[in-house]
């Protein structure tokens, strides 16, 4: 799962505090990034995980949580 975050204001503190909790970001054109944790699999887990840091509560950031898309063959029939 993959999370794109959007600083409005203090994106360098931003950026600290994913990357201290164990998040790898990728930064996007506009200064925003892409960030993958190795422990989230699904939304659930990457809002708990960016709430623990308080980016969940925080006014300054917006976050649009991306779900992999499915893989092909691994359809149940």
């Amino acid at each position: 799962m993959r999370v794109h975050l959007r600083f409005l204001r203090n994106s360098d503190v931003g950026r600290e505090v994913l990357e201290n909790a164990g998040w790898l970001l990728e930064r996007d054109v506009d200064d925003s990034v892409w960030a993958r944790h190795p422990y989230v699999v699904d939304e659930p887990s990457a809002r708990s995980r960016l709430h623990d840091v308080g980016l969940m509560t925080a006014c300054s950031v917006s976050i649009e949580f991306i779900k992999p898309k499915a893989r092909a063959g691994n359809g149940r029939r």
